[in-house]
């Protein structure tokens, strides 16, 4: 996890698949599970997005069987990244409009608007101006009606202007 926190992803890409031979699956499933999401997530910041999509089913796998709720949502969220970069477009959509519907619905504002964001890059790049201001439009009272650090509610509105100026 250092290595990853320090930006060597390529170093802790190495590190959690060494990982994934000296865990025992048996006895502890799920840390090979978040091994396994480390991994992906690593594989992803360092560009590696097709070996990133080749584990996500495994992950997916161990995830529905031994992890929480929220680690099946950050894999989720991993997928979704994972998919854009592979220019999987609908795919990468349909990830971040559920994450975004289950964090509204558990009232986790701030993870809303994190993956918003994330949708309205995905909007950007296929240069879907009106759904990304309607989106941005739709952000910040999600930011607004919780306690939103003023930093980030801060960026939010210069991203919604800068949606609006297109």
């Amino acid at each position: 996890l250092a290595l990853q926190y320090m930006g060597d992803y390529e170093g802790a890409a190495d590190c959690f698949r060494t990982s994934l031979y000296l865990l025992d699956g048996l006895r502890e499933p799920r840390l090979v599970g978040m091994s396994q999401f480390n991994l992906i997530g690593c594989l992803q910041d360092a560009g590696r997005s097709m070996e990133a999509a080749a584990l996500i089913p495994d992950a997916r796998r161990i995830m529905e069987q031994v992890g929480t709720r929220s680690d099946q949502r950050r894999l989720r969220w991993t997928e979704g990244k994972v998919a854009a970069s592979l220019g999987r477009y609908a795919e990468a959509e349909d990830a971040f409009r559920e994450l975004r519907r289950i964090f509204v619905e558990d009232g986790i504002a701030f993870e809303a608007a994190l993956v918003s964001l994330e949708l309205a890059t995905l909007y950007m790049r296929q240069r879907r101006i009106e759904e990304t201001k309607r989106l941005a439009a739709e952000i910040l009272p999600i930011f607004q009606s919780r306690e939103v650090y003023r930093e980030a509610l801060a960026a939010l509105i210069v991203f919604q202007q800068a949606a609006e100026m297109e």
